[in-house]
């Protein structure tokens, strides 16, 4: 099968043309629609792509983190939190670029997915030894906010970059049988077609083709209304663990804010 893409909030002129085994679907940003905006294509399902690039509206140089343009791009992105974590379960990936934790701009994430990044900022990006060490070497990234070390598990969390000092600025995360990507922002308001390319063959190698694992299709719509016997039931004592784990993190995290 064709390896299947989408981008959600990315310019015309950054996304790259897709090869022969690729399938990529661009939905670009919201436009005028009257005294409202839409979407002039529906957000399709995101579990009926390998990958999904998801351009956070705070994220966009061009627009302001209150006006409506952007609330009604990041409403629309949390409504799909089901479908996220539907596509996770199923081994996909989903790629952002890291922004402070304001406005509500990651109320698409599971609520089993926990993290604060803390909003800093600087210029000093040093890559660590992964498969994106060459994309952050040779092109001008920056950083909005960074990760608190305290809060990432050893067996989930891979940083790859950091700051001067150590700061996680970058990571990918294990969630479920698939990984979100968490790259620092690039410095420029629009993100070069060839840095977007070079990062759709990184992902594919490494998280979708890497050796020992076999890629997989999409599995169909109707096979998660199917559960096995006692699969809700043990589903229901994971996601209270994780909820459990979720608030020590934060009652731990208050006692040295």
């Amino acid at each position: 099968m064709d390896l299947r893409v989408l981008f959600v909030g990315f310019e015309k002129d950054e996304i790259p043309k897709c090869n022969e085994d690729e399938y990529f679907k661009d939905i670009g940003l919201a436009e005028p629609d009257g005294k409202y905006y839409s979407y002039k294509k529906d957000l399709p399902t995101f579990y009926d792509y390998h990958l999904v690039f998801l351009r956070n509206p705070n994220d966009i140089p061009q627009l302001s983190y209150e006006d409506y343009h952007t609330c009604f791009m990041r409403d629309k992105i949390n409504e799909k939190k089901e479908e996220i974590s539907e596509l996770f379960k199923s081994g996909g990936i989903l790629f952002t670029f890291l922004f402070p934790k304001v406005y509500d701009n990651y109320g698409w994430l599971p609520s089993n997915i926990s993290f604060r990044p803390i909003k800093k900022h600087g210029d000093t990006v040093i890559p660590l030894n992964t498969c994106f060490k060459d994309i952050l070497k040779n092109n001008d990234f920056c950083y909005m906010s960074h990760f608190d070390r305290e809060l990432l598990y050893e067996d989930k969390d891979t940083i790859i970059a950091t700051n001067i000092h150590g700061m996680p600025i970058s990571i990918y995360k294990d969630v479920n049988k698939g990984t979100i990507i968490f790259l620092p922002q690039y410095k420029q308001a629009v993100i070069p077609k060839q840095i977007i390319r070079e990062l759709v063959d990184v992902i594919r190698k490494n998280f979708i083709e890497k050796p020992g694992k076999k890629s997989k299709s999409i599995p169909p719509t109707w096979l998660q209304n199917h559960k096995l016997p006692n699969e809700e039931k043990y589903l229901k004592e994971i996601n209270v663990k994780e909820t459990i784990l979720s608030e020590y993190n934060t009652i731990k995290q208050s006692l040295y804010e």
